[in-house]
């Protein structure tokens, strides 16, 4: 467990205590050790076992890092129906960005974001969830980080 913990921390450019620390991370790993070959996403076209899914996670969070995504950046998220979808706003939430979620609204059904503001570094990450507009009016509905354990 230890190893995963470490691959972590370098993704995200953060030590080993700090991702231990962080309830998801934690539970991320926890599951990749206790259930490897389980799946833990499944859409129309393929599944992913909780193994698959720490890894592209550890990739996606690297990609970021390169990209220039910090924690604290804010980001709006385009995400489809997809398993990339999920590992996008996966790696943004152990990145600790605080994104807006735009779903339905990707191209191709393909995941994607843009960099809509400045970095804030202090600030805690959040997701804000764009919904769809079935009452009538859209709403935006901000949740921490701890709420997407529950909705993952």
């Amino acid at each position: 467990m230890q190893e995963l913990y470490a691959e972590l921390a370098d993704a995200l450019g953060t030590s080993p205590g700090q991702c231990a620390a962080n309830r998801f991370a934690e539970t991320l790993v926890q599951n990749a050790v206790r259930f490897p070959d389980r799946p833990a996403i499944v859409d129309v076209q393929t599944r992913i076992s909780h193994g698959e899914l720490f890894a592209a996670c550890v990739r996606k969070a690297r990609e970021l890092r390169a990209s220039g995504i910090a924690r604290g950046q804010q980001l709006e998220l385009y995400l489809g129906n997809r398993i990339d979808s999920a590992v996008l706003m996966l790696s943004c939430t152990l990145l600790e960005t605080r994104s807006v979620l735009r779903a339905g609204h990707a191209t191709d059904d393909r995941a994607s974001y843009a960099q809509t503001g400045p970095t804030d570094p202090t600030g805690a990450g959040e997701i804000v969830v764009a919904t769809s507009g079935t009452t009538v009016t859209p709403k935006l509905v901000r949740h921490g980080f701890d709420s997407v354990l529950y909705s993952a």
